[in-house]
C-alpha cells in the first residue's frame, strides 16, 4: 500500500459527500455538523433573548386595594371583643406570629366541649401544624376539612 492509498483510507481524506465513503463516516460527519448547527443555534438563542431582555421595575406600584364588602362582614367583632382575632384587632393590616396564633386556638379550645386541638404534621422549622376540630356526637362520623390559611 502507497502513501497515497493510505491517505484515502484516512477518515479526514473522505469527503461525507463522496458516495462511495463508507456509511459509518458519512454517519459521523453528519452528526458532527448536526452538533455544530445546534452549537451556533443555541448560542445565537442566548444572544438574542439577552438583547430582548427588559429590565425590571421592582418598584411598580400595587393595583389599588379593592372595597371589600358581603354578607361576612356581619362576622367581624369589635377589635375589643374578647374573642376577636389579632388580625381583627389591627384592622386586618397584620397577622400574628406562630405563638400567638397558637394561644388563641388553645383559648378558643379550652372554652368549648365541641373543639379539640390536634396536631397533623410538623413544618419544615419542626412546628406543630395543628387543626381544630369541631365535633359533635358519637365518633366515626364523617369529616370535613375546611382550611382558611394565609398561604
Amino acid at each position: 500500500m502507497t502513501s497515497d492509498t493510505r491517505s484515502l483510507l484516512s477518515h479526514d481524506a473522505l469527503d461525507a459527500s463522496d458516495r462511495h465513503a463508507p456509511a459509518s463516516i458519512n454517519a459521523c460527519n453528519a452528526s458532527r455538523r448536526t452538533r455544530r448547527i445546534a452549537a451556533v443555534l443555541a448560542i445565537a438563542l442566548f444572544a438574542a433573548a439577552r438583547l430582548n431582555a427588559q429590565p425590571v421595575d421592582t418598584n411598580a406600584p400595587l393595583p389599588p386595594v379593592r372595597a371589600w364588602h358581603g354578607a361576612s362582614e356581619a362576622l367581624i367583632v369589635a377589635p375589643d371583643d374578647p374573642w376577636s382575632t389579632p388580625m381583627e384587632r389591627s384592622d386586618f393590616v397584620s397577622t400574628r406570629s406562630y405563638n400567638e396564633t397558637r394561644a388563641w386556638l388553645q383559648r378558643l379550645v379550652a372554652a368549648s366541649p365541641l373543639l379539640s386541638l390536634e396536631v397533623f404534621g410538623k413544618t419544615s422549622e419542626g412546628r406543630d401544624l395543628l387543626l381544630v376540630r369541631a365535633h359533635k356526637g358519637t365518633p366515626g362520623k364523617p369529616v370535613v376539612l375546611a382550611q382558611a390559611g394565609i398561604h
